[in-house]
Formats: C-alpha cells, structure tokens, sequence
C-alpha cells in the first residue's frame, strides 16, 4: 500500500513539473501571436529580415552621407565594409523594426502606399532599415 501511495506522489510530482514549463510556452506563443496581430506587414518584415538588409544597407547610407570623403580616400570603402556592415547586421532588426512601424503607421495615415515600401528601393523602402525618409523641415518652413 506504502508503495502505491509513493508511486502516486512521484506521478504526481512529475505531472506538477511540467505545468510551469507548459505554461511558460503557452504565454509566449501568445505574446508572439498578440505580437504579430497589433504589427502591420511592413513591421514585421522590417524585423525578420533587418539584419540582412541592415547589414547592406548601413554602409551604403555611411557612403551617401560622406561621398567626397570616399572619393579622397579610397581606402575608406573597406573600412566602411568592414565597420558599418556588422553593425548594421546587429542593428538591422531593431531599426527594420522601428522603420516598419513607422511605414504602417503612414499607410494608415495613407501617405505612403504598400507597392513603395515593397516594391522599390526608394527611401522610403522597407529593404532600406537605416535609411530615415521623412522630409526634414526647417525652422519656419512647411508654414504658409
């Protein structure tokens, strides 16, 4: 009889056990599932695919920003390479993240459309995380 009842409790010691770890898996699939549903499409693909196109990406801008630079001193390319392209590669998704909510909210907003941010390389473009897009406005302009 002794031995049936300690039977019984390591059943149920073990079945105890894994009600923690079941529980733990069942709220992070719903928090990846709540994630994905308050998220846009340009979001969540900012976020996937960041760290490739952030590491292609962030060298590229680095070159835009600075082209005489680059045209002086040749040598610069591989550095920029080198330095800027894991960077962008750790970055990508955090900015790929931020990048496509911004683009989300403006397709609500209706001042961009899905075909630019899918379609193009613009600057506007999800495939551009560390690219900003917005018009930068001065003091006093844009005020009539």
């Amino acid at each position: 009889m002794e031995k049936l009842q300690v039977g019984k409790i390591r059943e149920f010691d073990r079945l105890r056990s894994r009600r923690p770890l079941r529980k733990n898996v069942m709220k992070m699939i719903s928090l990846v599932i709540i994630a994905l549903l308050l998220t846009g499409c340009a979001t969540v693909t900012g976020t996937v695919t960041g760290a490739f196109t952030g590491a292609l990406d962030l060298p590229v801008e680095t070159y835009r920003a600075n082209p005489e630079f680059f045209h002086d001193s040749p040598i610069a390319y591989g550095f920029d390479a080198l330095i800027m392209g894991p960077v962008g590669l750790v970055l990508g998704p955090v900015m790929g993240f931020f990048k496509g909510l911004s683009l989300d909210i403006q397709w609500v907003a209706q001042q961009v459309s899905y075909r630019d941010v899918f379609g193009s390389y613009q600057p506007q473009s999800i495939w551009r995380p560390h690219t900003l897009h917005w018009e930068l406005l001065g003091v006093g302009e844009g005020e009539e």
